[in-house]
């Protein structure tokens, strides 16, 4: 969508709450199979963004419920939940990001703390 596709009255509303919307955060969930790809990396085996909300609470009753079978039965054993400012290449901090572990026995997610490894790592 351009600004050429909006209507007078989006155009309008986006005028009078722009400075706004530039600072709304959205909170990205992203699943993962395991946390590190080999013995020694710093990398997750595999992400992959599954949606986001505009509520951190939402998206972490979101990842904690299981919600839709995030963790695929079993299959993807972390989600992250990653806050996210508007604009481009917004990378991610230790402090901008939750971790959470599924549980096979509850089928719920329950939160963790990061590995050490990933201090200085974004995505």
């Amino acid at each position: 969508m351009t600004e050429m596709d909006l209507t007078k009255e989006q155009k309008d509303f986006y005028a009078q709450h722009k400075e706004e919307l530039k600072s709304f955060p959205i909170y990205e969930i992203l699943q993962a199979e395991q946390l590190f790809d080999t013995v020694n990396s710093t990398f997750p085996a595999y992400t992959e963004k599954i949606g986001h909300y505009f509520s951190l609470d939402d998206a972490v009753r979101t990842v904690e419920n299981n919600v839709c079978d995030i963790a695929d039965g079993g299959c993807y054993m972390y989600v992250w939940i990653v806050k996210r400012e508007s604009g481009l290449y917004n990378y991610s901090t230790p402090e901008s990001r939750l971790l959470f572990q599924f549980d096979r026995t509850t089928k719920k997610y329950n939160k963790i703390d990061e590995p050490k490894r990933y201090k200085h790592w974004s995505f």
